[in-house]
C-alpha cells in the first residue's frame, strides 16, 4: 500500500477502493494508538508512511496546499490522532514524514536505508520549512526516542511557552475524550 502514488492500474482501484470501506477505516483507526503510545523509530516511521499511504488512497482530491490547516503540523496531527475528521491528513501525515527525515539525517549513517525508504513512499521533494516545523522537528524527534505523543506534545507546549504564545490545543485529561480546540494566542 505505501507504493500507491508510483503505480497505477486496476491493483491499485481496488488498494483505494478497499481503504475506503469499513474494514480498511478500521484498519486505520487501529494504527492511531500506536503512534501515540510511542514506538521505537523504525515502527514510527512505517506507521506514518502506511497512515501517509492510507490517506492518499481515500482523498477525493489533490493535497498540494502546503499550508496548515490549523495553526501548525503539529496542531493537525494532533486533529488526526484524536480522530477528528481531517480532509488534508495525507499532507500532514507527509509533513511529520519529513520532520521525521530531518531527525534521522541527524544520525549520520544509522538510519540512512530508513531514510531512503521513507523518501521513496514520500515521492516528492522537500518543502521549504514552514514557520512551525520548529515545533514538528522536536515533536517528532521525541517521537522517535520512542516518547509518546503527549510527551511530545508537551515539549511542544514548552516551545510555545518559550515563544510568548499559549496553546489551548491539548487536553489533560483522555486523548480520546477531549474536545479539540486549535489555537495558539499570546498570553
Amino acid at each position: 500500500m505505501t507504493w500507491s502514488q508510483q503505480i497505477e492500474g486496476p491493483e491499485v482501484d481496488v488498494i483505494r477502493d478497499w481503504a475506503k470501506t469499513e474494514e480498511g477505516w478500521e484498519l486505520y483507526q487501529q494504527s492511531i494508538p500506536m503512534i501515540r503510545a510511542g514506538r521505537p523509530v523504525e515502527q514510527l516511521a512505517l506507521l506514518l508512511a502506511a497512515l501517509m499511504s492510507f490517506q492518499r488512497l481515500v482523498v477525493d482530491y489533490p493535497d498540494t496546499r502546503m499550508e496548515p490547516t490549523y495553526w501548525s503540523y503539529v496542531a493537525d496531527m494532533f486533529a488526526l490522532l484524536i480522530g477528528e475528521p481531517f480532509p488534508d491528513g495525507g499532507k500532514v501525515l507527509g509533513m511529520m514524514v519529513f520532520a521525521l527525515i530531518r531527525h534521522l539525517r541527524q544520525t549520520l549513517e544509522k538510519f540512512a536505508d530508513l531514510v531512503t525508504f521513507l523518501e521513496t513512499i514520500l515521492n516528492r521533494e522537500h518543502p521549504p520549512l514552514h514557520v512551525f516545523d520548529g515545533l514538528s522537528d522536536p515533536y517528532v524527534s521525541m517521537l522517535a526516542a520512542g516518547h509518546s505523543h503527549l510527551a511530545a506534545i508537551k515539549v511542544v507546549n514548552a516551545k510555545l511557552a518559550s515563544m510568548g504564545l499559549h496553546c489551548f490545543c491539548f487536553p489533560s485529561r483522555d486523548l480520546s475524550n477531549g474536545a479539540l480546540q486549535i489555537e495558539a494566542s499570546p498570553r
